[in-house]
């Protein structure tokens, strides 16, 4: 016997995929079928499919959700409230005019304008004010309202000013570098004997210092130029780079000059003490040092990434040459 659905007509061949209208269950099909803003013909030994009968049961659904969101509309429009504000019919959105100012106070008691604008507002226990965010921040000012964590966090994310803002805070770790000086000093005796002899100090001062300026942004995936193609002029200096130096050997001497020179010192204030570059503004704070310990495990980490290295490149090596 040949099975069909009674909605969309689909031949239902497996038991499994037909759904019998009067039959037991915890839908009613019948009442779904009523509840249709259209007629349609059934009888007790009709057939539903499984997709039509997920539609009715998504079409109920739906209608719960309505039924719902309505009552709470009609809950929150009962509420009593100790300072009621007055209610504005919804409006049209429109495009709001570009402004650069910075978000000013706002009257709840003024009339509805007919654009969609976003206010903040914050309760003190003293007082309580709104603000009506800028143009670029109100976007950011919806989705805190009706938005999840990622679209909040992507809303920031587009508006350049906090992006810069980010950037600048959220910068990754500049590194650190070692500072290694040695000192070697020799003590002679004056009456050397076989106890008493000439002694060598060897000492190393050794620094781990909080790099100032990032070098992350540089590309470290491969060499820069290949060593066959490198000529004479890409090593020794340009034209350039001497008019460079000799730029800075004239601030050089400035300095000197307006400080051995008595007769010049008057014109210290004129002199540039530092020379212009990129990165002044960070190389002018002090250096950060590192302690002992840190610099002592860093120091012995290092180290064993090296020794590790060194190790796995030479049974590359070693492995290359027997298969050979």
């Amino acid at each position: 016997m040949n099975y069909s659905c009674f909605l969309c007509g689909s031949e239902l061949i497996d038991s499994k995929d037909r759904y019998l209208v009067t039959g037991r269950s915890s839908f009613d099909i019948v009442e779904a079928i009523q509840n249709l803003p259209f007629d349609i013909r059934y009888n007790s030994e009709s057939y539903v499919c499984r997709k039509c009968l997920s539609l009715l049961k998504k079409k109920r659904n739906l209608e719960h959700s309505y039924d719902k969101c309505l009552k709470e509309l009609q809950h929150l429009v009962n509420k009593p409230s100790g300072n009621p504000e007055p209610l504005y019919t919804s409006t049209p959105v429109k495009k709001a005019p570009t402004t650069q100012q910075l978000p000013v106070e706002t009257n709840t008691s003024d009339p509805p304008t007919s654009q969609t604008t976003a206010t903040i507002c914050v309760s003190w226990p003293s007082q309580t004010r709104r603000h009506n965010l800028v143009k670029e921040l109100e976007p950011l000012g919806k989705a805190l309202v009706r938005g999840t964590f990622t679209q909040i966090a992507n809303t920031a994310y587009k508006c350049k000013h906090l992006r810069k803002e980010l950037a600048n805070q959220s910068t990754p770790n500049p590194g650190k570098t070692f500072v290694i000086d040695n000192l070697d000093l020799r003590q002679k005796v004056s009456n050397m004997t076989e106890e008493n002899q000439n002694v060598d100090y060897h000492w190393v001062n050794a620094n781990l210092i909080n790099n100032r300026v990032s070098a992350n942004h540089l590309d470290d995936n491969g060499p820069i130029k290949d060593v066959m193609e490198v000529q004479v002029s890409d090593i020794l200096p340009s034209p350039e780079d001497h008019l460079a130096y000799a730029k800075n050997i004239k601030t050089h001497i400035q300095r000197i000059l307006v400080k051995r020179v008595p007769c010049l010192q008057f014109m210290q204030e004129c002199v540039v003490h530092h020379i212009p570059h990129p990165h002044q503004k960070e190389m002018s704070k002090k250096a950060n040092k590192v302690g002992f310990l840190q610099c002592t495990i860093y120091l012995f980490y290092q180290l064993s990434v090296t020794y590790v290295l060194h190790v796995f490149d030479a049974r590359q090596i070693f492995s290359s040459t027997d298969n050979h």
